[in-house]
């Protein structure tokens, strides 16, 4: 049976742009929560199963079976973490600071004509969470340790580059490519805009070797997961002739690529 959510929101007078971005929140809530139970698998795309206009307002999001089924978990993860939250300022486990903030983000909208939003899993009974302020308090109150004293959350979110091999191409909910990072040897995904498809369908064809810049997102452990957005992009090799596997000699005059990049970026 395909995984199923559904987000309901009820008022009176809701704003438009209110109702846009709960939806929005709720979709970017989901693909952080399938970032961080398996930052290597296909994420789901969502679609629309149905909708109601009544009120309240009903949006039922189907997910597009992947290989490893994890769209099951996120949506099993999803309301489960939403539930606790409302409950308790605890991290529910699949909750990474970029999940807590979509979750708050969602709550706070509890206003502009928005009197509540309730998050469920039609196939379980069991399975709803209404969203209320207190969600938005607790979920604040998780982040709030992590922050530093000009109100950043070192571990969570900052402006920096990742430089490497470009692959795998993906067009499902929001469109990304993989770094894998020169530093690391990880994987990380780099959200796009539309604008950028074709140049980085391009560019991830030939897998070019290229340094994205954005905003760094980490899951728990600390570990670079994605760039989100990419601000921008540029290709630091030549064009390919041969064997990209080795790295190392790309910057003419730097005796070591990998030094350099640490360098550069602060590490």
């Amino acid at each position: 049976m395909p995984a199923l959510l559904a987000i309901t929101i009820d008022g009176d007078g809701i704003e438009l742009h209110a109702l846009a971005q709960a939806v929005s929140n709720f979709a970017d809530l989901l693909t952080s929560i399938g970032t961080e139970l398996d930052p290597d698998s296909v994420l789901p795309s969502w679609e629309i199963a149905a909708l109601s206009y009544a009120s309240p307002a009903r949006v039922l999001a189907r997910a597009r079976p992947t290989e490893g089924h994890i769209e099951n978990r996120i949506a099993e993860t999803c309301v489960a973490g939403m539930q606790a939250l409302g409950e308790r300022p605890e991290r529910p486990e699949g909750f990474s600071d970029e999940a807590l903030m979509k979750t708050k983000g969602l709550a706070e909208l509890t206003g502009n004509g928005i009197r509540s939003i309730g998050v469920e899993d039609p196939a379980n009974p069991g399975g709803a969470s209404l969203v209320t302020l207190l969600t938005a308090e607790n979920a604040a109150a998780v982040l709030a340790p992590a922050r530093s004293a000009e109100g950043k959350a070192p571990g969570y979110e900052n402006y920096g580059s990742v430089s490497g091999p470009a692959e795998a191409f993906n067009l499902h909910t929001v469109p990304f490519f993989t770094v894998w990072d020169m530093i690391t040897g990880q994987p990380v995904r780099c959200f796009f805009g539309e604008d950028d498809r074709e140049e980085i369908a391009g560019i991830v064809a030939m897998k070019r070797i290229v340094t994205a810049e954005g905003m760094l997102h980490r899951n728990n452990d600390g570990r670079l997961t994605s760039i989100r957005p990419v601000h921008s992009f540029r290709v630091i090799d030549d064009p390919p002739t041969g064997d990209l596997d080795s790295f190392f000699g790309l910057f003419g005059g730097i005796e070591n690529t990998q030094e350099h990049l640490r360098r550069i970026r602060g590490g």
